[in-house]
Parts: structure tokens; C-alpha cells; sequence
């Protein structure tokens, strides 16, 4: 399935129960994938925010996203709980950074 038509299916879903998570969820990382920041960061607040989700995997594309969009504090936030919820995502932060 193409991206358009996963915005598509998802929109539809959310328009049939608002608060289908995983829609949601689906929506927004494809979203995030197409660059879509802004409409993907709106997914994940309404999953956050209002239906409050407790999912690392939100979190960290959510903190992603905030830190992209210049919002330091907001993605140090989100990875904070990510990593509270989810201990093993550390593992991504440690090791060896090579500078070019």
C-alpha cells in the first residue's frame, strides 16, 4: 500500500472512531516519513495529549519531530518518558558517534 493510500485508510478509520489508536498511530509515522512534520506532530498530540497514550514508540517520534522543529525542550521531554517506559531504548543513545 502506497503512502497516500495509508493516509487515506487511516483518516478513515479516525473519522469512524476517534479514538482508534493505532490509526493514529499509523498516520502519523507515515506522516512523519513524508516530511509531513506538522500533520504528523498533530497525530501524536491528539494520541498523547487527549487519549493518553503511554507508548515509547509515540514518544520517541514525537521527541523526534520537536527536535527537528527547533523545540529542545519538548523532545528531551519525550524521550525522558520514552526511555521511562521503555528502558531498552537507552541502547540507541549509547556507543560510538563518528564524526565527519
Amino acid at each position: 500500500m502506497n503512502p497516500i493510500e495509508v493516509i487515506v485508510e487511516t483518516t478513515q478509520a479516525i473519522a469512524a472512531d476517534s479514538s482508534n489508536v493505532e490509526a493514529y498511530k499509523k498516520r502519523a509515522t507515515v506522516l512523519a516519513q513524508m516530511q509531513q512534520f506538522d500533520d504528523a506532530k498533530k497525530d501524536l498530540d491528539e494520541l498523547i495529549d487527549v487519549l493518553h497514550v503511554e507508548d515509547a514508540e509515540i514518544l520517541q517520534l514525537r521527541g523526534s519531530i520537536r527536535m527537528h522543529s527547533g523545540d529542545k525542550e519538548g523532545a528531551i521531554a519525550d524521550i525522558k518518558r520514552a526511555m521511562a517506559l521503555n528502558p531498552e531504548l537507552i541502547k540507541q543513545f549509547e556507543g560510538e558517534f563518528v564524526r565527519k
